[in-house]
């Protein structure tokens, strides 16, 4: 019971850390602006503070993150530290751009070996999502398991006060858990521009 705990207090850190950033919040200890890693990509360019890009949507590849998905610029990167007794020190990795309508939002936390170990990912998937629920104070509109490859997920829509809904895949790669998410107005959005960048997230080789 204490180590499923620590779980729900570890997913509650980084899930905050998520949707305040998507209610433009302040929290915690954080560094954000334009993301530039050696390795790292968008459109087949690498990103450099003085790099030229083709506009509209196109491919970002994170290195680090092991990971590549569609935006639609350059996105900034949000990245908080937090520390539980039991689970030590955490980084969530966050990275967001937004378009006229939406936002969009590839984030990961990598989980230690003895919390995984300790229980059963099918649960810790479903209280990612009602971490997400108390988190937003939103309603579950839908919940569906959805794998990526072998790796276990869900896909979740939360409608939060009949305002905005939020939309989520959440996957658990190893020790990683990618959280997928965008957010929009619930009047207006276009539904291939979301579809488009969920379907594009893919999970780069020797994660």
């Amino acid at each position: 019971k204490r180590v499923l705990y620590s779980i729900v207090i570890l997913i509650l850190v980084v899930l905050f850390s998520i949707y305040s950033y998507f209610l433009q919040k302040e929290i915690g200890p954080i560094s954000t602006g334009v993301y530039v890693n050696e390795g790292d990509t968008f459109g087949g360019v690498n990103i450099t503070e003085n790099a030229t890009y083709k506009e509209g949507v196109q491919t970002f590849y994170s290195q680090q993150g092991n990971f590549s998905i569609l935006m639609p610029k350059v996105p900034e990167i949000n990245v908080s530290e937090n520390f539980n007794i039991l689970t030590g020190f955490l980084f969530n990795y966050l990275f967001k751009a937004d378009d006229e309508d939406h936002r969009y939002i590839a984030s990961y936390v990598d989980i230690p070996k003895h919390i995984l170990k300790s229980v059963n990912h099918t649960d810790l998937l479903d209280e990612s999502i009602n971490a997400s629920l108390r988190v937003s104070n939103g309603t579950l509109y839908l919940r569906e398991p959805l794998n990526i490859s072998i790796y276990p997920g869900n896909e979740f829509i939360i409608d939060v006060q009949n305002k905005s809904y939020i939309v989520g895949n959440v996957y658990l790669v190893n020790q990683r858990m990618y959280i997928i998410l965008t957010s929009f107005n619930y009047k207006y959005y276009e539904i291939d521009k979301i579809n488009a960048f969920f379907d594009s997230f893919t999970i780069s080789s020797g994660s």
